[in-house]
């Protein structure tokens, strides 16, 4: 195994893209495995969380929330689900651990030109 590789894919990346993408890293012996990429809102903070981060309600925070590692031991980190900040029954959480080898990417395509 050469590394373990978590993903996020941003808007307006193609299936086909990502499939590839996939496929190459796993047949040069990286593990793949897919997050979440989500905003939480002042009304979560309100119902479903012990915290808001300070929040601004204008420009809602980003989090990325990702799987355990397969090699992670699950009894040895207790900030997994932090603040209720998890997805998908509790398997992806914005509370996570990057160790040696491993690399987080968010993908997707820039935006077009534009003026502000």
């Amino acid at each position: 195994m050469r590394g373990w590789v978590f993903y996020i894919c941003w808007w307006f990346v193609t299936s086909t893209e990502v499939e590839n993408w996939q496929s190459s890293l796993r047949d040069n012996g990286f593990i793949v495995q897919q997050g979440i990429f989500d905003f939480f809102t002042l009304e979560q903070c309100k119902t479903e969380m012990d915290t808001c981060y300070a929040q601004n309600p204008l420009t809602p925070y980003g989090l990325i929330y990702l799987p355990r590692s397969p090699f992670e031991v699950k009894n040895n980190y207790t900030a997994w689900c932090a603040h209720n900040l998890c997805k998908s029954n509790g398997t992806m959480s914005a509370g996570w651990r990057v160790s040696e080898g491993e690399t987080i990417l968010l993908t997707g395509r820039t935006p077009p030109k534009s003026a502000y």
